[in-house]
């Protein structure tokens, strides 16, 4: 039997900028989610992410709902539903999107099963990611540089990776 979520969801919609004390509230529901949820549920979750939040452990626990969900469930299914979720992070999530991919560089696991995903969606959102993975190895080239290379490389033929880093 599928559970359907849409009341937790709409909630968490409703109080995601926290500007009160809603906490409390917020953290029960990641953590229904994360132990009744599925990967069907990841995209989703991703609308939620919001950089004006005021409260940062809010959006740090929802990307581990988010890989817990993915771990818990199927990694490599789990990681193609984050990879295709990205279109809804954007703009109002982008720095938890680009926390969340420096998570992911930070851990072979995680990095193994996303480089896969990003192999499997449409052209638009492959670029966007690698968009903010080259922002990532930009911003700090001295731990990431190697890191996002090995992404771009992989998941991309090497004439295209010559043109990616040359256009951007």
């Amino acid at each position: 039997m599928v559970m359907s979520f849409e009341k937790e969801l709409a909630e968490l919609d409703k109080i995601r900028t926290l500007e009160s004390g809603e906490i409390e509230i917020y953290e029960n529901i990641l953590n229904d989610l994360a132990t009744k949820a599925d990967n069907s549920i990841i995209q989703r979750l991703c609308s939620v992410f919001e950089d004006e939040i005021w409260e940062p452990s809010a959006g740090s626990n929802l990307m581990k709902t988010i890989f817990h969900i993915a771990k818990r469930c199927n990694l490599d299914e789990g990681m193609l539903e984050l990879a295709k979720g990205i279109h809804v992070m954007l703009p109002q999530g982008k720095d938890w999107a680009i926390i969340t991919y420096k998570t992911i560089l930070n851990s072979e696991l995680l990095m193994n099963s996303f480089i896969n995903a990003i192999k499997k969606v449409d052209e638009e959102t492959k670029q966007s990611t690698l968009g903010i993975f080259k922002e990532v190895r930009d911003d700090q080239p001295e731990e990431y540089v190697e890191k996002v290379d090995r992404l771009i490389l992989e998941v991309s033929n090497i004439w295209t990776y010559f043109m990616f880093s040359i256009i951007h």
